[in-house]
């Protein structure tokens, strides 16, 4: 037996015995609990609870907890003056001010690889038990100073890095001193009483730089998980081979086009995160729908510029409608921006921005003009991914490409010639004719597409993003409506 399967072993029998000492614990404390229960009105219990309590939650691996018992055990009446002071001195209760926002920061977790595999898989981060400023989740500024304060078990060697954007709002600053006291009588800072003084988060500068704390989930957006083996090269601090978040194997995959080498490289979309290309989508005039998305729990990011809401020169106009060979002329106001050249200028740069922000949209939204010339012109130039497309305008203008799962949602009294599924059918271009386009078609709707409202719009964004073309999925569909592949 090799000498590394030997310290493997060990491992894994030392990781067992601890989970069994931390069971054993866990037992012994509520049969402890349960004695103080029945004994609490004698003199002194609540003292030799606490004692007893410390070394059961070391056991457990609580050394806080167990900190603040020790401290809780010595607090009787001829201490009472000195705790009295020392509160006194450290413990503070000021209000939060404009001048404590610290906004969104881009921070680092050091986590177990078990625990980054959990974190990759659902995109989501939970409180820890305790901590020295609470029981929240904890991030340092740098892959160094998370190194210098995370405290996993047998994470010396094999550990996973979580890259994150969080919202700190308003912090809470702790000097030292109150930490360590409050460590010791609170087990750091509770989340209510933060809310209460108009604090997010909390956050203290020490041990290797700065450390912060937030208890509330919501506040942190993951952006990639990447795994270490200080035992080997890693790999991943290569920019050259992981330009963005890298993509787990079940969640359906977006496109992106490398600035620099002009390839097309996946990156994990955010499954909340939902783009909508203005111009023709009526984020304004039809704010409402998007509200539905929100409510819904999606993160709707528009994106327009008024400044190149033009049809391209050259553009065949009325095509859309039917009528062949009238086209935009080439006048000078819209030579250099217009709804093509909005993409490369303005939507391709932004949505690169969301996926290093770790909120790389699972779905893009187009429609009418925008679905027309914009739509089309992104999947050419830098994005390709599940899209949702209302009216079809562009269905015998241009080739959808195979990688791209496109939903098309038209409606019967349209001005476009897509208000008839069989006219849709037979304009649209595939780049694979094996990979299917979902058709939602209800006859009753119009070129605005006011119908979908409530829960259908949010319904086909679903679709899009899981890439679940089934025709027979039940759905929140009006009347008539219906699902067809093409």
């Amino acid at each position: 037996m090799s000498s590394a399967e030997v310290v493997n072993g060990v491992a894994r029998n030392a990781g067992r015995v601890t989970d069994a000492i931390k069971s054993f614990a866990e037992e012994v404390e509520q049969k402890e609990q349960q004695v103080f229960d029945e004994n609490s009105h004698m003199r002194g219990a609540r003292n030799v609870h606490a004692a007893v309590r410390a070394p059961i939650l070391a056991c457990q691996g609580l050394r806080i907890q167990a900190m603040s018992s020790v401290g809780e055990a010595v607090r009787c009446r001829a201490t009472r003056g000195v705790f009295t002071a020392l509160d006194r001195k450290f413990k503070h209760s000021p209000l939060s001010e404009e001048s404590d926002e610290r906004g969104v920061q881009v921070l680092m977790h050091r986590t177990s690889q078990a625990a980054g595999r959990s974190i990759l898989n659902s995109r989501h981060m939970r409180p820890g038990r305790e901590g020295t400023l609470g029981a929240g989740i904890y991030f340092a500024e740098t892959e160094e100073a998370c190194a210098k304060k995370a405290q996993v078990f047998g994470s010396n060697r094999e550990y996973a890095l979580v890259t994150v954007s969080v919202d700190l709002g308003r912090c809470r600053v702790v000097q030292h001193g109150e930490l360590e006291w409050r460590m010791v009588r609170d087990c750091g800072f509770k989340e209510d009483d933060l809310q209460q003084l108009g604090f997010s988060s909390v956050g203290t500068n020490f041990h290797g730089g700065w450390e912060y704390c937030v208890f509330d989930p919501s506040r942190v957006t993951v952006m990639n998980v990447t795994f270490h083996d200080s035992r080997r090269p890693d790999i991943s601090r290569d920019p050259s081979i992981v330009e963005f978040p890298m993509m787990p194997q079940d969640v359906p995959s977006a496109l992106v086009k490398c600035s620099d080498s002009g390839e097309w490289v996946s990156y994990a979309p955010n499954p909340k995160v939902v783009v909508v290309i203005a111009p023709g989508a009526g984020t304004k005039k039809h704010a409402y729908l998007y509200k539905d998305l929100e409510r819904q729990g999606y993160d709707v990011v528009p994106i327009f510029d008024d400044s190149y809401d033009h049809y391209p020169p050259g553009t065949d106009v009325l095509d859309s409608i039917g009528i062949n060979g009238i086209r935009m002329p080439d006048l000078r106001f819209n030579r250099t921006k217009n709804l093509a050249t909005f993409v490369g200028d303005v939507v391709l740069p932004r949505i690169q921005e969301l996926i290093h922000e770790g909120r790389g949209p699972a779905v893009v939204i187009a429609a009418s003009r925008g679905g027309i010339i914009s739509m089309p012109q992104l999947w050419e130039e830098g994005w390709r991914g599940p899209s949702v497309v209302g009216n079809g305008g562009f269905a015998a203008t241009c080739v959808i490409p195979a990688s791209v799962a496109c939903v098309l949602v038209t409606g019967g009294w349209d001005c476009f010639v897509t208000r008839n599924p069989a006219t849709t059918a037979r304009r649209l271009q595939k780049e694979d004719p094996s990979s299917p386009v979902l058709l939602y078609h209800d006859p009753k709707e119009d070129h605005d597409l006011n119908c979908l409202t409530g829960k259908v719009l949010g319904k086909l964004v679903e679709l899009a993003a899981t890439r679940n073309f089934d025709t027979s999925v039940s759905g929140p569909w009006p009347q008539g409506a219906t699902l067809q592949l093409l």
